[in-house]
């Protein structure tokens, strides 16, 4: 799941990245 956000990530625009970064340090 991981990897494919961050290929999108790369192919998509930083909205993909807020998304990544919030899977990676979830806060809450």
């Amino acid at each position: 799941y991981g990897l494919s956000i961050l290929r999108h990530d790369l192919q998509d625009s930083s909205d993909n990245r807020t998304r990544f970064v919030l899977v990676c340090t979830p806060q809450g």
